[in-house]
């Protein structure tokens, strides 16, 4: 005999409600947060005047790992792929050089992750507030430096029914920096990534989760050559 249909409570209703813009107000987090960098990159370049300079970099990121939610141990790892990246830099009173960083890369992880047949992208950026130090010369001559920043760690993944995550993260790194004429240079540098999991459960939830991490952090590396403009 079929049993009576039970209707939901009105508390019930209200609790999916609220449950369905949940998506969309991480997405609003998301783009508060960068654009708090992104007004705090408007003002350093604003005070740096003619000191200022924009570099445009291309390269390869890869590493980072996430487990199976079902506990069975099975990790999955995020596909290596081409990045783009952008920073402006300022003089500082120093010597030093202030950077506000830009980094994006499209990623993947395979489809049995979440019981998909194909790659699911999950789209990786960083956007960092830091800056370099050179070891001898400065940003005007040239030579060796170290480089660094804090700032947040954007996941978007491709799938419909996940959701987007924000975590704080920061980078560290070493470059190079060559003059090629007036007001010109190319660098090339190396950039590991450290971001802040914080998680032993699930990741990328959204009316049912797929995904878990396991620890506390995610590492990638990164491999860029660009071209600097001041201005």
């Amino acid at each position: 005999m079929p049993m009576p249909k039970i209707n939901s409570s009105p508390v019930d209703e209200v609790v999916a409600g609220l449950a369905a813009p949940t998506a969309s107000l991480r997405r609003c987090a998301a783009l508060l947060v960068r654009g708090a960098l992104l007004a705090a990159l408007a003002l350093s370049a604003t005070g740096a005047g003619a000191q200022t300079a924009l570099t445009l970099y291309g390269g390869a990121r890869g590493g980072g790992k996430l487990e199976d939610a079902s506990g069975n141990g099975n990790t999955f790892s995020l596909k290596s792929s081409a990045a783009a990246s952008a920073s402006v830099d300022w003089l500082l009173d120093d010597g030093r050089v202030g950077q506000v960083f830009y980094s994006f890369q499209r990623s993947a992880l395979p489809g049995k992750a979440f019981g998909q047949p194909a790659d699911v992208t999950i789209n990786i950026s960083y956007l960092h507030l830091g800056g370099r130090a050179f070891f001898e010369g400065d940003a005007r001559n040239g030579g060796g430096y170290v480089v660094g920043g804090l700032g947040a760690t954007f996941f978007s993944p491709g799938l419909g029914g996940l959701s987007d995550e924000v975590r704080a993260s920061g980078n560290v790194g070493v470059g190079w920096q060559w003059p090629v004429a007036r007001n010109v240079a190319l660098r090339t540098e190396l950039r590991g990534y450290l971001t802040l999991i914080n998680s032993s459960g699930q990741f990328f939830c959204s009316g049912g989760c797929v995904v878990s991490i396991r620890g506390s952090t995610l590492t990638q590396a990164e491999a860029m050559v660009g071209v600097s403009v001041g201005f």
